[in-house]
């Protein structure tokens, strides 16, 4: 079991604190803080109080007590705000009332930041200014404590985007010119030691995880082109674009079978696609198109099910299931009642379409 001693010197190097910047904070020598975390003294009972607070756990915390708990307490807590909460601004202030209960907990914070990131607007209002506000105080203390150089990227990049959308453009721009992320990732790294110690059966495993990676970005990539081609109005761009996208997963399986579904990103270029095709008045190849889409659903759903094995040489030594979006039926019901498709509602096909997707498992 960990020692006081232990437990304080971890959570001062997990938040870049110096000795002598804790010593100041609970008013004692960075001799005695020194002593602490050397085992060779114990901190005084006044100042157990001091040090919880500062670094806002709870005493139990300090002598190892309830880590674990605390863990399973903030998952039973997110589920029940998740099922609870179909509101996305009532989960963010309950996901922010948690908080002061759990400091610092990174499942909250992720929560937050999501949170903030997809309901902000350039909008002047008090409610974007907290979303704002508790957004960047989240990547803030997620990339101070973050033990990973991918997760303090991850961080980043939602922070880019978070004050993109507020309005904030040059902060975003500032932020962005920070880092260079080249296309390598631990598994490309890891292949290239694997093939000088010629153990290609590793190798193998480690360059299909990274292809893996690197068939997610591109997709998401592809995606957001489209979608911007979509904003400047070259809708037969951004339809090509998009059907680049869709095809990429077929293209990557050896029997042509879509069985691993990259994140949904298949999906959301697939229905963006169908609404610049109406945008275009192209309304026969918007339903053939979201008729593809439904049979995409179709396979996703008997994936999760069944998790069918991949027939690709590219993939089919790892577990794909970490690249497998959620199979959520509301999400593909939530785009097929997009506004958007008005035109087709009268058309036999889309209705249809409609009972299709009402039927689907």
């Amino acid at each position: 079991m960990q020692s006081i001693g232990m437990t304080i010197r971890r959570l001062r190097k997990e938040r870049n604190i110096t000795q002598e910047e804790l010593s100041e904070a609970v008013g004692v020598t960075p001799q005695a803080v020194s002593k602490w975390e050397n085992d060779a003294g114990l901190p005084d009972i006044s100042q157990l109080v001091p040090l919880a607070n500062y670094f806002q756990v709870s005493i139990d915390t300090l002598f190892c007590r309830n880590e674990i708990t605390v863990d399973h307490e903030v998952e039973r807590l997110l589920t029940e705000i998740e099922e609870k909460s179909s509101h996305a601004t009532e989960r963010f202030e309950k996901y922010l009332d948690a908080l002061k209960t759990y400091p610092h907990h990174p499942a909250l914070l992720h929560r937050i930041l999501h949170c903030a990131e997809w309901q902000i607007t350039a909008q002047p209002t008090p409610h974007n200014a907290r979303l704002l506000t508790e957004g960047l105080k989240a990547t803030d203390l997620l990339i101070r404590h973050s033990q990973s150089p991918s997760e303090t990227v991850r961080v980043k990049e939602s922070r880019v985007r978070l004050l993109a959308r507020a309005g904030r453009y040059a902060e975003a721009e500032e932020c962005a010119k920070e880092f260079e992320i080249p296309l390598l990732n631990n598994h490309s790294l890891l292949a290239c030691i694997c093939h000088e110690q010629k153990d290609y059966p590793a190798e193998i495993r480690h360059r299909q995880e990274s292809i893996a990676r690197l068939a997610i970005a591109l997709a998401d990539e592809i995606s957001h082109l489209g979608i911007a081609y979509r904003g400047n109005q070259q809708y037969t761009e951004a339809a090509e674009t998009h059907s680049v996208n869709l095809q990429l997963p077929y293209t990557l399986h050896r029997d042509g079978k879509y069985h691993a579904p990259l994140m949904n990103i298949h999906a959301i270029s697939g229905f963006d696609a169908a609404y610049c095709l109406v945008l275009s008045e192209r309304y026969e190849d918007a339903l053939t198109l979201l008729e593809r889409i439904f049979d995409y659903a179709e396979e996703q759903c008997l994936y999760s099910t069944n998790r069918a094995s991949l027939t690709s040489p590219l993939f089919n030594g790892i577990d794909m299931t970490p690249f497998h979006g959620e199979s959520l039926l509301s999400d593909y019901l939530h785009h097929i009642q997009n506004p958007a498709f008005q035109p087709l509602h009268d058309h036999p096909r889309f209705q249809i379409l409609l009972k299709r997707y009402a039927t689907m498992p």
